[in-house]
């Protein structure tokens, strides 16, 4: 911490180094003086007689290396909006598309929440082609950097602490965008051909070749998918029933209770497990693009209510009331065995 009011400037020479402005008095408020051992004015450099001053020239080397790397992080966390976190890791509250995506790999710390976050919510803003774009672009940008100094020192310094940590957490960020939200890409073939070409291509064959491994990791689990291979856990709690074969009958509902279940039940699920986390965002199954961006919502919502009226049908076509009481009581059945088998909404169908 520098005392207050007092003026810096860097200079460069073989390496860069902080150096108080001559120009400055010395008289300052919370300025200290030099208190050399020897009385006299601490050297800036070892000389040839092999005496140095009270600090090595190692250590202000390091500090102004370190000073030069902040002032490249000063625009971090600007157009971000942002609250403290329980954890010291700031909470994203809204921000520029560009920044959004760009904290995505944001090279201090990882933030697998807000990774989480944005992947699922991204698509109320922006597009999954202006994502992976601005993701390789962020992947290659600090490639060739601008940087304040040119010296090995800090160049080292600036591959550790930046590009490095922003590079990998680029590569792992696609790598659990493919796995868990395939559905960007399995509807865009385009979309496809732009990550397998630069995975392929500048991801795999880079000079260094630092990242073949994530490279490799990334095309296979690509390959998993467009095979149709699923990573899925199928969890089965309870045992399957045993296979009930049926009297022919031409009324459905003398059949089994449980067997009806059954097939209603894998029927719904055909439905249910096509919904996309997408087509929940911002209840666009309530709005009149419901089709298109909430498709299988709106398949779901007409099956349900195509069974209602087929229930009310059953029932009120019988004219009589002892057949109407005897409907009724195989619907209830054929309810409760929904429940049993964890199958509320056809239960409340």
């Amino acid at each position: 911490v520098f005392p207050p009011k007092r003026q810096y400037r860097v200079t460069r020479s073989s390496l860069p180094v902080v150096v108080p402005n001559t120009d400055t008095p010395s008289n300052l408020p919370g300025a200290e003086s030099p208190s050399p051992s020897n009385g006299s004015a601490p050297p800036s450099s070892t000389n040839s007689s092999g005496s140095s001053g009270p600090s090595s020239v190692e250590e202000d080397d390091l500090a102004s290396l370190e000073l030069l790397l902040s002032k490249m992080e000063e625009d971090d966390d600007k157009d971000l909006v942002m609250m403290p976190g329980d954890n010291g890791i700031p909470i994203i509250k809204s921000g520029s598309v560009d920044k959004l995506i760009e904290r995505l790999t944001y090279e201090k710390f990882p933030d697998q929440d807000y990774l989480s976050a944005f992947l699922l919510t991204y698509r109320s803003f922006t597009t999954p082609a202006y994502v992976l774009k601005k993701m390789i672009e962020r992947f290659h940008l600090l490639d060739t950097p601008d940087l304040p100094s040119t010296s090995p020192q800090f160049v080292k310094l600036f591959n550790e602490r930046k590009r490095k940590p922003i590079q990998i957490r680029t590569c792992n960020a696609i790598k659990r965008w493919v796995e868990n939200y395939w559905y960007d890409f399995h509807s865009d073939e385009d979309l496809i051909t732009q990550l397998l070409s630069w995975v392929q291509g500048p991801l795999l064959h880079r000079s260094d070749g630092a990242y073949i491994n994530l490279a490799l990791i990334i095309e296979k689990t690509i390959t998993k998918k467009v095979s149709g291979e699923s990573s899925a856990r199928r969890i089965v709690q309870e045992p399957i029933p045993p296979v009930y074969r049926p009297k022919p009958t031409d009324a459905l509902l003398d059949c089994d209770p449980e067997e009806i279940a059954r097939q209603l039940s894998m029927l719904e699920f055909e439905v249910y497990a096509n919904i996309e986390p997408k087509e929940c965002l911002n209840q666009s199954y309530n709005k009149d693009t419901r089709d298109i961006t909430s498709p299988n919502i709106v398949l779901m919502i007409n099956r349900t209510n195509a069974i209602y009226k087929w229930v009310a049908t059953a029932i009120l076509q019988r004219p009589r009331l002892k057949p109407r009481v005897r409907a009724l009581r195989a619907f209830i059945l054929v309810a409760k065995e929904l429940i049993k088998i964890n199958n509320y909404n056809g239960g409340m169908e």
